[in-house]
């Protein structure tokens, strides 16, 4: 049976037109209801006019919702007491005894450098327009690389540098005085001697209570003062004062990120305690599930080292990785990764030197490393501001100088050498607050449906149930096809 096709376009232009005209939408009704045609070319621009700014603002929607942007808040919550950070405490030089320049100088020439200025060994492989000062460099980052020998035991180290009662004047957290147990020693890779304050833990791995700070001012922080003995190798001596690193106790201590501390100067410094928390990726480079690096040794090995996971020390040991296949041998200067060989030859020094240079300028790091070392979402820093005064005068160093004497420390120091190697440094929090910077999505999903409604609703007065309009059209088409289907030719 046919249908004619007038009868049925005629039906399906009637209905159209009534949905047309009863439609919640603007401009549309008013377009087949006027009969004036002026009227109709003005509605028909006016609703094309709306029909674009509303395509491109909804465009814009859509376009800042994929770009994940993040708005920043900024929290501030008051601890009292609040926690004092962890502290390294270092002297500045690695070869600080007697003992530890006659292993330097064993090393050195047991390669064939006997005078550090004038070694054709060092001019020949290592040329440089300030050989001087380059063979300084050269001949102390060698030793030091010997010095960190995996092979050497924790008490031929420890003759390297002084003991912390050696050093220290005197020690306080506010009114109260330090302990010896609070003091945990480690070799560091830079420093060699140094020790750890405030980590929670005792020198077995036991916790401890951290000391904290309930009052404003350097009296209710840390108060540290020591004397730089270098005397009996004062010839042999590069710098002088002590190196201070100041980190979150959940993190593993990173000397290269601490502060020196020269002689004659009382050091203040102001501390203030961060937390920030970033959202995962897409809307950073973070990850909250690191279940995908499981498998990696390089990260298992990144989690052994503190209790918080840090990509900085990830990307050392993925480093360690690479050059364990390239030389054969571990950089001791840095991260412990694997039980290997150290690159203690010159060959393996200049190997290791090459791949350094390899793996941080012609490769990318964050690259490299994809696989073994994700960001972390959640850090504590601590930033500081320093201030500083002339130390000791003279009733100060009066006061050492009592103090030396009653202790039996084996040096004579006159008054004046006294005022030349003291030092005092005052670390305490600026404030008893907690500042936390957290990251929240700028858009969220609801917000982008919202943005949606409300340009389609402004512009051309399209609601949620105008799409069932739509719905109704095509059943009514559909509805009159059937029916003219049914009628008799």
């Amino acid at each position: 049976m046919s249908i004619p096709k007038s009868g049925l376009g005629r039906e399906l232009k009637n209905s159209f037109k009534d949905w047309i005209l009863d439609s919640t939408s603007h401009g549309f009704p008013k377009i087949f209801k006027t009969e004036r045609p002026s009227l109709k070319v003005m509605w028909t621009i006016g609703v094309c006019i709306s029909i674009g700014f509303c395509s491109y603002l909804i465009a814009r929607s859509i376009i800042d919702y994929v770009q994940f942007g993040v708005t920043t808040t900024i929290r501030y919550k008051t601890e009292i007491p609040m926690d004092l950070p962890a502290v390294s405490i270092c002297q500045n030089q690695m070869f600080s005894t007697q003992k530890s320049v006659e292993f330097k100088e064993n090393i050195l020439r047991e390669n064939g450098i006997e005078d550090i200025f004038n070694s054709t060994f060092l001019s020949t492989f290592f040329p440089s327009n300030y050989q001087e000062s380059l063979n300084l460099i050269t001949t102390e980052y060698f030793a030091r690389l010997n010095a960190l020998n995996y092979n050497l035991s924790s008490e031929i180290k420890k003759t390297f540098g002084f003991n912390i009662e050696e050093i220290m004047i005197s020690c306080f957290i506010g009114t109260q005085e330090c302990k010896k147990e609070d003091f945990i020693w480690y070799f560091d890779s830079v420093y060699g001697n140094c020790y750890l304050f405030n980590t929670g833990k005792f020198e077995n791995e036991t916790l401890k209570e951290k000391y904290k700070q309930s009052d404003l001012g350097f009296f209710g922080g840390m108060r540290f003062e020591f004397i730089n003995e270098i005397k009996p190798v004062e010839s042999y001596t590069i710098s002088k004062g002590f190196h201070l690193t100041i980190f979150d106790s959940n993190s593993s201590v990173n000397s290269l990120r601490g502060l020196d501390l020269s002689p004659k100067v009382q050091t203040n410094i102001m501390l203030k305690k961060r937390k920030i928390i970033q959202l995962p990726d897409p809307y950073s480079d973070c990850l909250i599930d690191h279940s995908s690096f499981q498998s990696s040794e390089v990260y298992q090995s990144t989690l052994k080292l503190s209790q918080t996971y840090s990509q900085d020390v990830c990307y050392g040991i993925c480093f360690q990785e690479y050059l364990i296949s390239k030389c054969n041998c571990s950089d001791p200067d840095k991260p412990f990764f694997k039980n290997v060989k150290n690159c203690l030859t010159i060959k393996e020094i200049f190997c290791d030197f090459i791949t350094y240079t390899e793996f941080m300028v012609k490769l990318d790091v964050k690259v490299a490393c994809s696989k073994h070392c994700p960001l972390e979402c959640e850090t504590i820093q601590y930033d500081y501001t320093s201030s500083f005064s002339e130390y000791p005068t003279n009733i100060q160093a009066k006061g050492i100088l009592q103090y030396l004497s009653r202790k039996n420390i084996t040096e004579n120091y006159s008054l004046d050498e006294i005022i030349n190697n003291s030092l005092q440094v005052n670390i305490y929090h600026d404030r008893l607050k907690l500042e936390t910077i957290e990251e929240s999505k700028q858009m969220e999903l609801v917000d982008l449906i919202s943005n949606i409604g409300g340009i389609l609703g402004l512009f051309i007065g399209i609601s949620i149930l105008s799409f069932a309009e739509l719905i109704e059209i095509c059943l009514e088409i559909l509805f009159v096809t059937l029916q003219q289907e049914r009628k008799p030719k």
